[in-house]
C-alpha cells in the first residue's frame, strides 16, 4: 500500500491510500475513511461504504463539519450516552459530559498521520492521531 502526500480540498486535508486491489481516502476531519474502492479480479469495482445522498445531488456548501462530506466511517471516540439510563442503583454515579460533541471529540476534530511503516507481508501500516484523550488508532 502506498500513502500519498496530503492533498487539500474544500473539505480539508486528506490522504489517498492505494494498494493492488483498490484505493481509499482518509480525511483529516474526524479521521473519516471513505470512499473506498475495491477492484475485483474480473474488472468490476465497488464501494461498500455509504455516502450521504446530498453529496451527489448538490454541493453541500452550507453544511459544516462532518455533514459537509459525510461518507464512509470514522472513529466516534470517546462516545457514550449523555443521559443516565433509567432504574440505576442509587449509588451509581452519572458522568456529565464535558463537551458538546455528539459523536465524541475525535469525530469533530482533525486527525494526523503520525506514522506509516511497512507491515505484514510488505503492506504499509498507518497510525493516525487526534489531539484528545485518544492517542492513536490503527487501520
Amino acid at each position: 500500500m502506498t500513502i500519498k502526500n496530503p492533498e487539500y480540498h474544500s473539505h480539508g486535508q486528506s490522504w489517498r491510500l492505494d494498494w493492488a486491489h483498490g484505493n481509499a481516502e482518509v480525511r483529516a476531519l474526524g479521521g473519516m475513511l471513505g470512499p473506498i474502492d475495491f477492484h475485483l479480479a474480473d474488472g468490476r469495482k465497488f464501494q461498500p461504504m455509504h455516502q450521504a445522498p446530498w453529496l451527489s445531488e448538490n454541493p453541500a456548501t452550507e453544511l459544516k463539519g462532518l455533514l459537509a462530506g459525510l461518507r464512509g466511517e470514522w472513529p466516534c471516540v470517546p462516545f457514550g450516552c449523555a443521559e443516565a439510563p433509567l432504574h440505576l442503583p442509587p449509588d451509581w454515579k452519572a458522568q456529565i459530559p464535558d463537551d458538546l460533541f455528539g459523536h465524541g471529540f475525535a469525530a469533530h476534530h482533525d486527525w494526523q498521520l503520525s506514522q506509516a511503516s511497512p507491515g505484514i507481508a510488505g503492506h504499509r501500516r498507518a497510525i493516525w492521531r487526534c489531539l484528545s484523550t485518544i492517542r492513536r488508532i490503527r487501520r
